[in-house]
């Protein structure tokens, strides 16, 4: 008598071509996305890959002759690295006195500005990545059992999120590395200190350059 099967059913919105897709080691094609496929009894693992996206990780048990669904939602790889170093600001140098030479180079209260837009970003960083990691994990308890209370606008304002949140930490990281930067190789400020105030909206620095 031939063994019966179970049927699994896999839903993934906009799953992006070439995506590598497997349930229990064996290959799924992105086509093949919302058909149920038959599967042997049991336990059955679920693994899915794919270019810029963080890798998924699914565990569900069909019984024979039963057919279950699972839907994933995709997260976009958080983008840490290829950001550009912010160039050296210098301070214009005035004409020579019949003094001891004046040490040359920026100065270092100009490392203010990169601490404020760094702290700045940073903030922003932990806000939008709080709206984009609560926003898909709503959108993945929704799609147990299937995505079609799913809208399509709730997934582009997880996408937005999580842009935000990527550009966000690029500011943090730049102003941060700028920072240092002028820390390192500027000279010591003559000027009154540089303030800087942060806000929940705004950041402020004060001062004279």
């Amino acid at each position: 008598m031939e063994p019966r099967v179970g049927r699994l059913t896999l839903t993934i919105p906009d799953a992006p071509e070439g995506a590598s897709i497997r349930v229990n080691q064996r290959p799924v094609p992105v086509a093949a996305l919302g058909i149920a496929i038959p599967v042997m009894p049991g336990p059955v693992s679920i693994i899915i890959e794919a270019a810029g996206f963080e890798p998924e990780e699914r565990h569900t048990e069909v019984a024979a002759g039963r057919e279950a669904t699972v839907g994933v939602v995709l997260r976009r790889r958080a983008a840490t690295e290829g950001y550009t170093e912010v160039g050296t600001l210098t301070r214009p140098v005035g004409p020579a006195r019949p003094m001891a030479p004046r040490a040359s180079g920026p100065s270092r209260s100009l490392a203010w500005i990169g601490v404020g837009v760094g702290a700045a970003g940073f903030v922003g960083f932990a806000a939008f990545y709080a709206l984009a990691n609560g926003r898909y994990d709503d959108l993945g308890a929704r799609c147990v059992g299937g995505c079609t209370s799913v809208t399509q606008s709730e997934v582009d304002e997880g996408r937005t999120f999580q842009t935000l949140t990527n550009i966000s930490l690029g500011v943090g990281i730049a102003g941060a590395a700028a920072a240092v930067t002028l820390f390192v190789i500027g000279r010591p400020s003559e000027a009154p200190p540089v303030t800087v105030s942060v806000g929940s909206r705004s950041v402020s620095v004060g001062g004279s350059f």
